[in-house]
């Protein structure tokens, strides 16, 4: 008990060094995204507009240590399932609290993940070309675009009526809960 002890404080202390140096190239980037941005204002040009992330911050020990946890992205396989969408569009969701990612980013990681399902948001992008409307540039509206291939207009309806329907039956107090939040949950996405 006492050697595993040891090798857990060794871990720790190991974890700590490593969100250190992680924290310290942070403050250096920082500093360095600081002063280029300085030199353009200098200069009169501007960067891209990107929505940004705060800066990190080294004195929340919480948040260093939670960014050294590695979080997969889940991936969608482009099944005409609405609850499979659904379920893939809220996981996403997550990711992204979890990962502070710019706009752009965010769109770009998301095709990624969709595999062959992600030609569909191509040619999305190239119709939306052709037409001469503006490109989808927010996490939020490609949700809405991809909402309208994968989830029907009537499987919301479909929801709201299982989630009223629901009954506890002979489920525990705590299953009953979860599939109530459950079907709220996606009720509400789907809308």
């Amino acid at each position: 008990m006492e050697k595993m002890d040891h090798q857990l404080q060794e871990v720790r202390d190991q974890v700590d060094v490593n969100c250190r140096n992680l924290a310290t190239r942070f403050d250096r980037l920082e500093t360095n995204r600081r002063r280029a941005t300085e030199d353009n204002s200098r200069n009169g040009s501007r960067s891209p507009r990107r929505e940004r992330a705060q800066p990190y911050n080294t004195a929340d020990t919480d948040t260093q240590y939670i960014k050294c946890f590695k979080v997969d992205a889940p991936s969608f396989d482009g099944r005409l399932d609405p609850q499979v969408y659904i379920d893939w569009q809220l996981a996403m969701d997550c990711y992204f609290r979890w990962h502070d990612m710019f706009m752009s980013r965010k769109i770009q990681f998301a095709v990624m993940k969709m595999g062959q399902a992600g030609q569909y948001c191509e040619n999305l992008e190239m119709m939306m070309g052709y037409r001469r409307e503006d490109p989808v540039e927010t996490w939020e509206s490609m949700k809405e675009k991809l909402m309208l291939k994968y989830v029907l207009p009537s499987f919301s309806q479909q929801l709201l009526d299982k989630w009223n329907r629901l009954t506890q039956e002979n489920k525990s107090a705590t299953e009953y809960i979860v599939k109530y939040d459950e079907y709220l949950n996606q009720a509400e996405q789907s809308n």
